[in-house]
């Protein structure tokens, strides 16, 4: 079992530290605020980490004048990327790693017939006892079949002194079904060690997703704010969802469209400013319906 146990320590430093020093803040995170993984965690990390550069540059100006943005969720954001690369690296490691039980049970299923063919006619023969033969457990079951290869392999090597020159079986196969036994329980065990530490890793990765998004989600927020004159926010930190496609919109009938050239023909010319800018009325800071950024 430890090459499963090995994949704690993955050898890339930087990211294992990182997900060591956000561990505190993953586990205060409840299962209930945890988000669904929609995205390839990967994909999202390495968007943030090209963008960093730019968002560092903004701090001071982010520091200054949208105060009540906590910048530590900009701070940080690197290592919550860095943490969120290892966590998915983990899981990774953990559910693609192949099956041991299938080639082994497949080849101890083929040894278990020869050897129990061959015991069989000694016991018939009386070279070997045959309560012994009785115990076997059958050929249906992982454990079953690991069990009764050890059992046929210690059975014939008691007698080998007096059936080594009467049966076909090889020494080395009953080496060989030693071996192959001990692997299978091995391989047994991993597989329920696997299962716990498959389910243990998906939540690490869960929650390591949930703190990444969310402060991504803070800082993209602040700029947006900031930068909503110059409306280039996207750029400097762009959305991790893409460019989602626009729905083609259904062909107007008649009176749909001359409806839309009335409403037009009655609605003031606004200069090139959006109405929709305009046409809202200013708040005071702190009333319902004001910026919650203002300041």
């Amino acid at each position: 079992m430890t090459e499963y146990k090995e994949l704690r320590a993955i050898e890339q430093p930087r990211l294992r530290d990182a997900l060591e020093r956000v561990r505190p803040q993953l586990e205060a995170i409840p299962e209930s605020a945890l988000l669904q993984i929609n995205l390839d965690p990967l994909a999202a990390a390495a968007v943030v980490r090209g963008a960093l550069p730019g968002l560092m540059a903004m701090r001071p100006i982010l520091a200054a004048e949208v105060k009540s943005f906590d910048l530590i969720h900009l701070d940080r954001l690197e290592t919550y990327a860095l943490a969120l690369i290892q966590a998915d690296t983990i899981c990774k490691g953990i559910t693609d790693k192949p099956q041991l039980l299938a080639p082994l049970s497949t080849e101890a299923y083929a040894l278990r017939a020869r050897l129990l063919a061959d015991a069989t006619i000694l016991v018939r023969r009386g070279h070997i006892p045959e309560p012994r033969l009785s115990k076997l457990r059958g050929p249906n079951g992982y454990q079953n079949i690991a069990s009764d290869i050890l059992t046929l392999a210690g059975l014939l090597r008691d007698s080998w002194a007096t059936i080594a020159n009467r049966t076909a079986i090889q020494e080395s196969e009953l080496d060989r079904a030693e071996v192959l036994g001990d692997q299978l329980i091995d391989a047994i065990g991993m597989r329920e060690q696997l299962t716990s530490m498959a389910a243990e890793a998906a939540l690490q990765r869960q929650r390591a997703y949930t703190l990444f998004i969310g402060a991504y989600d803070e800082v993209r927020s602040a700029l947006i704010f900031q930068r909503r004159h110059e409306g280039d926010a996207n750029k400097i930190a762009p959305s991790l969802y893409g460019k989602r496609k626009a729905r083609r919109k259904k062909p107007e009938s008649t009176a749909d469209a001359a409806d839309t050239l009335k409403q037009a023909s009655l609605t003031p010319s606004l200069g090139g400013v959006a109405a929709a800018t305009d046409a809202a009325p200013a708040r005071r800071v702190g009333m319902p319906g004001s910026d919650p950024f203002l300041h």
